[in-house]
């Protein structure tokens, strides 16, 4: 007798879950149904949310370099030449590499940072973010310890 009442209860039981499943009741869903809409959403939440970052990344990793390149060309219009360029695209540094006279030089210093501190503000107010740009001079500059660093060599010619 009892295990025909345990077989009922376990059919019984079985019913209820399924059957509840598929019915809306007085305006609320069985538990399984937010539990499973609960992780699609999140789920889809997740994804849209790592390809909204890759894109801000793309997005700024790319403005922080064009900026970059609109630095050296207008510290090329102020009469300042320029060796190299390093990028941190993951760590928004610009790095230019220039003759040991330009580190010298008053005028460059004082151009460089007026044109670097408009471009670092420029930069903030677009994506929130900070972005640096330096200079440094060429004469026994380590590549490697810049590799290590996050720097990438971006040809200047």
């Amino acid at each position: 007798m009892s295990s025909v009442i345990s077989k009922n209860l376990q059919n019984y039981l079985k019913t209820i879950e399924t059957e509840s499943k598929e019915v809306l009741i007085d305006g609320y869903f069985h538990v399984d149904y937010v539990i499973d809409a609960f992780k699609k959403g999140e789920e889809n939440g997740g994804q849209k949310a790592l390809e909204d970052l890759k894109n801000k990344f793309t997005r700024a990793s790319t403005q922080m370099f064009l900026y970059g390149i609109d630095l050296i060309r207008r510290l090329e219009e102020a009469g300042f030449s320029s060796e190299d360029f390093y990028v941190n695209p993951f760590a928004f540094k610009f790095l230019v590499v220039t003759n040991l006279q330009n580190t010298f030089n008053e005028d460059f210093i004082e151009t460089f940072f007026k044109i670097s501190f408009e471009l670092q503000n420029k930069f903030k107010e677009e994506f929130g973010i900070n972005a640096q740009y330096f200079f440094v001079q060429s004469d026994n500059l380590n590549a490697s310890e810049l590799k290590v660093d996050g720097f990438l060599k971006v040809s200047n010619e």
